[in-house]
């Protein structure tokens, strides 16, 4: 998929001039240079639904584990009672649903809204290859990644490569979700909730 998406990017880049992919004009390119352009249309539909849904479902499971670690005591609510409890995944989605919708009533741009959700995509990215990166160089026994070309310099250029692109985003933005990130984990590492234990990289 990624020599797909690699190939796509070039190939649109060949068949438009830079003036029109920087403006919005660059947002109905592929139906101009398509042969058929209906099926552009339904394509993009059903990738942002699924694309939606996904997110949406995601967001509730991390809603979900927050509450269930004792992370902010007032998500407590959508903690689960037992390990068969299925309504409190229910609550977690509808909650995240119902977020949704009053951000997309809000009346923000969209094109502002996905800033902030590439920004903060980036930095989980980021995130995972430092520690996968902080893991190999202290020797983790417990650390065994199972791809074979993953090496501690991958997961370095990772960290450093998505912390650049956030900055080449928007600088502003990108330091308010570093600062914000930066404030979870102390709250994390002073006021967390006793007894967790999340691993040595924490």
């Amino acid at each position: 998929s990624a020599i797909v998406y690699i190939l796509f990017a070039f190939l649109i880049a060949a068949s438009n001039t830079p003036d029109t992919l920087r403006t919005k004009a660059g947002y109905s390119v592929l139906r101009r240079v398509s042969l058929l352009p209906p099926a552009v249309s339904g394509g993009i539909f059903l990738a942002v639904l699924s694309s939606c849904m996904g997110s949406e479902i995601g967001a509730g499971e991390i809603l979900q584990a927050l509450a269930k670690d004792k992370i902010l005591p007032f998500l407590s609510f959508f903690a689960p009672r037992n390990a068969d409890d299925r309504n409190t995944a229910r609550k977690s989605v509808l909650m995240t649903f119902v977020l949704i919708v009053l951000a997309l009533c809000s009346g923000t741009d969209l094109n502002e809204m996905a800033t902030f959700q590439t920004l903060f995509f980036l930095l989980s990215y980021a995130i995972i290859n430092l520690a996968c990166f902080i893991l190999s160089i202290q020797g983790s026994p417990n650390f065994r990644p199972i791809w074979p070309h993953y090496s501690w310099h991958m997961a370095g250029f990772g960290f450093v490569a998505c912390i650049g692109v956030m900055f080449y985003t928007h600088p502003l933005r990108a330091a308010m979700a570093l600062l914000l990130c930066s404030m979870l984990v102390i709250y994390l590492a002073y006021r967390g909730p006793p007894g967790s234990d999340w691993g040595d990289v924490t």
